[in-house]
């Protein structure tokens, strides 16, 4: 998918990771979700996401830029996540205008969550969190 008017590329990768003394593997997804579309069409994005989500009942990830600059997007992220059973991660130290950058789990338990807000190398904040299998 590229974005109107710019064409920049979207992209959303999967990947599955082992835990050491475990069956199950660990799919992580990373994505940057279309920007400058109308709702439907960040709806259809996210529900070819869904697609590849669907397929892993295990432990899942879903980190990324998903673009939720307003209340629509947002509900709409929200509700696929509540389907697909994925938890947001909340920030102890949040302080951002707009939250456009998430992480959401499944399967995980969260140990540690925060902003790096001292890392100016780009127009968002890192976001760093660490996780065991519940």
């Amino acid at each position: 998918t590229r974005e109107f008017h710019f064409l920049t590329p979207k992209v959303t990768l999967g990947s599955f990771h082992p835990f050491e003394n475990s069956d199950q593997k660990l799919l992580l997804i990373n994505t940057h979700v279309v920007n400058f579309t109308t709702t439907s069409a960040f709806v259809r994005y996210l529900e070819r996401m869904a697609l590849m989500m669907s397929e892993h009942d295990g432990p899942m990830m879903l980190a990324g830029d998903f673009n939720t600059w307003n209340p629509n997007r947002n509900s709409a992220l929200s509700a696929l996540m509540q389907r697909m059973g994925l938890n947001l991660i909340e920030f102890r130290n949040d302080r951002r205008f707009l939250k456009l950058d998430h992480i959401f789990v499944r399967g995980l338990e969260v140990k540690e969550a925060h902003i790096h807000t001292h890392i100016k190398s780009s127009d968002h904040y890192p976001l760093m969190a660490e996780f065991k299998l519940k």
